[in-house]
């Protein structure tokens, strides 16, 4: 079996505490957690070449699989 990844969002005007505990200053931000610890932190836009690449990094998806649910092929 695979690895998988869980996506959430923080509406960061209703929840400011959690936001500053993730330590969250612009949107969007995007943090990738493995094991329980923060593994890398995206600020602003990104292309889907460079989350892809992370999220392979971390999730360790095969290729085909990503790139097919982001409809890259």
């Amino acid at each position: 079996m695979g690895r998988r990844a869980r996506i959430c969002s923080v509406d960061i005007d209703r929840d400011r505490s959690l936001a500053a505990r993730l330590n969250i200053h612009s949107i969007p931000t995007l943090i990738i957690y493995s094991a329980a610890r923060e593994r890398e932190r995206f600020f602003g836009v990104q292309t889907a070449e460079k989350l892809v690449a992370a999220l392979t990094r971390w999730v360790a998806l095969p290729d085909d699989d990503i790139n097919h649910h982001l409809r890259l092929t």
